[in-house]
């Protein structure tokens, strides 16, 4: 009897950008706001639940630029022992941006980096990623 191999191709509609900074959250959502001319708002934290069954809460700031139809969102990746992205160790916070074919990474990278809050901020390859589908439930 033959066999069919079905091979699913993810493809996601965002990018993701770490962020390593020691401003708080709220600090450094005002920085962002600026530099990037957006309206980011603190929402309703995200929980996550370990392996461990404990719960941690990391906050999340959301923007939906009406204009151009995307979806802005800063999230908080280092709770304590909680990591919301646990490959990117590195990133205290994570921006994504949904929509993002109108989006032009260098430039994003270069004006997260121009503010003074922020010590690192780099893209993050998805492929690489294996629990991307936190950013989904987040959305």
């Amino acid at each position: 009897m033959a066999r069919l191999v079905l091979e699913l191709e993810e493809d996601y509609a965002f990018q993701a950008y770490g962020i390593v900074s020691t401003s708080k959250g709220h600090r450094l959502c005002w920085a962002i706001n600026k530099a990037l001319n957006i309206n980011l708002k603190r929402d309703k934290d995200i929980e996550i639940i370990s392996k461990a069954k404990t719960s941690r809460h990391h906050a999340i700031y959301n923007f939906f630029d009406e204009n151009l139809h995307i979806k802005y969102r800063l999230i908080e990746n280092k709770k304590g022992v909680s990591m919301f992205l646990p490959e990117v160790k590195n990133a205290d916070y994570l921006i994504v941006i949904d929509s993002s074919e109108e989006v032009d990474k260098e430039q994003i990278t270069l004006k997260l980096r121009s503010i003074k809050a922020v010590l690192l901020a780099f893209h993050i390859n998805l492929d690489e990623i294996t629990s991307k589908q936190n950013i989904l439930l987040a959305a």
